[in-house]
């Protein structure tokens, strides 16, 4: 019997006829159109030689049965899951998870450098319209008003008020030789307090009470005002303004101590300003100290006044703390980070597969965020 898909043969040869496959001719040309070696060739099995081009159909079919069992070989070949080991399996568990704690950490860095500081310098903004106001007696200034700078003959001593909240807003801090302009103080040195700029040591005097006030910052995350704290040397300017009163001091050493060593804010005789911060940078191993003695003090009053020497004030008004979010304990870092990674192992395993990791994606970044969010408060103060 003809082959059902022969149509065009002549004297078709029966054995030739029972060799070919079944299921892979559309159409055949003429038997004439065949010469002896295509006859040699389908009785190997192989595609006929003649009139055939790379890439094109031979004889009306498009896949010769050779071809199509070697493509459904590299195409087995293409999912490796399916013929993984279980060793190879749990090698690749734990490639990608290393892989996860790489690309956490890496993002951690830039998190810890750039993203404090954005939040910390959002909080000066805010922290700028809450700033102590400082009364004359029977006088206002107005707050637009010209001013003009007058000394005062001794030191006045400012009368704060008995509690001064945590986290308020006490005084700006000027340090041009370290870069620092204008950097609002806040009352307290607690990881929440730094987190807004320089923090007042709260069992030292406050800025215009005699003694040695004290005064720590961060040097590398958040605002990082002490980033350059090293470039103050022996005669560099230092200004701490409280209202419309301006406190001059001048650097008189610079040096370093452990950590654990609190006697640089112990009580000292005079007018003293104390600066801590961590050192070297990126390091707690130190303790970087910048001391400086007073040496003027001047108050801001407008141009029309015709005040000839400074009034000592009569009260220093501190306004609340702004609002913030407390911190969150170290419990949130291990849950968020534990998410995160088994989210993004899940998005390697997916994008193995299919792409539906770019939905993986969105919540593994929230959570390492989040992660990150935590594990900053954890760095050391004054880093």
């Amino acid at each position: 019997m003809q082959h059902p898909l022969i149509t065009h043969f002549e004297d078709a040869d029966p054995e030739i006829e029972a060799l070919m496959p079944k299921s892979v001719f559309r159409s055949t040309p003429a038997l004439s159109q065949w010469n002896e070696t295509d006859h040699h060739a389908i009785a190997r099995g192989d595609p006929p030689l003649g009139k055939r081009n790379r890439g094109a159909s031979v004889f009306g079919y498009r896949k010769w049965p050779v071809q199509t069992g070697h493509r459904r070989r590299h195409s087995a070949a293409r999912r490796p899951s399916q013929e993984m080991s279980p060793g190879l399996r749990i090698a690749l568990v734990v490639g990608l998870t290393l892989l996860t704690i790489g690309i956490a950490v890496l993002g951690f860095v830039p998190y810890a450098l750039f993203v404090t500081y954005q939040v910390a310098e959002s909080a000066q903004v805010e922290l700028h319209h809450s700033l102590p106001v400082v009364s004359r007696p029977g006088s206002i200034v107005p707050s637009q008003a010209i001013l003009k700078s007058v000394r005062f003959a001794t030191p006045p001593t400012l009368p704060w008020p008995t509690n001064v909240p945590i986290g308020s807003a006490i005084a700006t801090l000027s340090i041009p030789a370290a870069g620092v302009s204008n950097d609002v103080v806040v009352e307290g040195t607690n990881e929440l307090q730094l987190e807004s700029g320089p923090g007042h040591y709260a069992s030292t005097p406050l800025p215009g009470q005699s003694g040695n006030v004290a005064i720590a910052g961060h040097r590398t995350t958040w605002l990082r005002p002490f980033y350059n704290l090293q470039a103050a040397i022996v005669g560099d300017p230092i200004t701490l303004r409280v209202g419309s009163v301006v406190f001059h001091y001048s650097v008189t050493q610079s040096f370093t101590v452990a950590p654990s060593n609190t006697s640089v804010i112990e009580p000292l005789r005079g007018w003293w300003l104390t600066l801590t911060t961590c050192n070297p940078r990126y390091s707690a191993a130190q303790r970087l100290v910048v001391r400086a003695r007073l040496t003027s003090v001047d108050e801001l009053v407008p141009v029309v006044d015709h005040t000839q020497r400074a009034t000592p004030p009569a009260r220093v008004t501190v306004a609340a703390p702004p609002s913030a979010l407390p911190s969150p304990p170290p419990a949130v870092l291990i849950g968020w980070l534990v998410a995160a990674a088994a989210l993004l192992v899940v998005t390697f395993r997916r994008a193995i597969r299919s792409r539906v990791y770019l939905f993986g994606f969105l919540p593994a970044a929230a959570c390492l965020y989040e992660a990150y969010g935590a594990a900053v408060h954890l760095i050391p103060g004054g880093w």
